[in-house]
């Protein structure tokens, strides 16, 4: 994982938990085939001076030295408004690494990073939204994928958002080490089967809506207040009939929908990974009437919050 100044310390858990889970395995099988541990290294460009995280070690970022099978780059905070995305030494290093056979993962801002290295180039690609223009002016190149999927090309794996790092681990590990490992990381995580198909793309549509990416995202970001359609809309300067039908073209499905299923998704990711009450999780993703929250989720997932609860321990 190669760690920036501004790197979210949460973006390198998921990978951490995957190389104590693969320790544990390889224990367990005595090294049987695909099932050997993982070595993570945590490092920094070797001309920050000053670790970006103690326990990071420099490297110096030019081609040749240390090979690795997989590269990371980590969320972080966004690029300070007109600093460049680029910097030719980490642009070439990666170019290097993916050119000698390293599987290359992007997530977040990490993203750009990629795209300013060329290589997603030709390829799809899942950008963060709020950069999604700029990345079309700077790489017209590069064909944006939906909002929230993991997207694939010539063994690059990009993830827009930060909430998709645990599929885009699990899509990542199916690749350069085990779908055996993958499966116990996905069943660790309380991942669905449907969370992470095998060719790990999301699917993508011809008629990509630059506004219904954005909207998507901006759903997502605020889908714990009290917001209705209208608010949306209103936040693109566009009608809630126009909102409605740009969502359908693009989406599939109403955007009052989408809103439910992020909500229910997120409340489904929380029974099963906090301890949070049913109360304060139907608070957390947007419902103020846990009675209407509990009769939708048993709608939607065929049992109670509780039930779900108990079957994911």
């Amino acid at each position: 994982m190669l760690c920036e100044p501004a790197t979210q310390r949460a973006s390198l858990a998921p990978l951490r938990d995957l190389a104590r889970l693969s320790e544990r395995l390889a224990g367990e099988l005595d090294g049987q085939a695909g099932m050997l541990p993982l070595q993570l290294d945590l490092l920094h460009d070797a001309r920050l001076g000053e670790a970006p995280l103690s326990e990071s070690r420099p490297l110096p970022l030019r081609p040749g030295g240390q090979r690795y099978d997989v590269v990371f780059m980590p969320a972080g905070d966004d690029p300070v408004a007109g600093e460049p995305w680029d910097d030719a030494a980490r642009s070439a290093w990666l170019r290097w690494q993916h050119g000698i056979g390293a599987w290359v993962a992007g997530l977040g801002s990490g993203v750009l990073a990629l795209a300013a290295a060329g290589l997603l180039d030709g390829g799809p690609a899942s950008v963060p939204p709020r950069h999604a223009r700029q990345v079309r002016q700077l790489h017209p190149q590069i064909r944006l994928a939906h909002i929230g999927a993991l997207a694939e090309h010539g063994r690059v794996l990009t993830a827009a958002e930060p909430a998709s790092v645990f599929a885009l681990v699990v899509a990542l590990t199916r690749r350069f080490h085990s779908h055996g490992l993958a499966e116990r990381y996905r069943r660790a995580c309380g991942l669905p089967e449907t969370a992470v198909p095998d060719n790990a793309l999301l699917p993508m549509r011809n008629n990509q809506d630059l506004l219904i990416a954005e909207a998507r995202a901006w759903i997502i970001a605020h889908m714990h207040d009290d917001i209705d359609m209208g608010a949306v809309a209103a936040q693109f300067h566009v009608s809630t009939r126009t909102l409605a039908r740009r969502f359908e073209r693009s989406m599939g499905i109403t955007p009052a929908r989408y809103l439910r299923e992020a909500r229910l998704d997120a409340a489904r990711s929380m029974l099963h990974r906090t301890r949070f009450s049913i109360e304060q999780i139907a608070h957390l993703v947007g419902y103020r009437d846990v009675g209407f929250f509990r009769d939708l989720f048993r709608k939607s997932s065929g049992c109670s919050p509780r039930a779900y609860r108990m079957a994911a321990q």
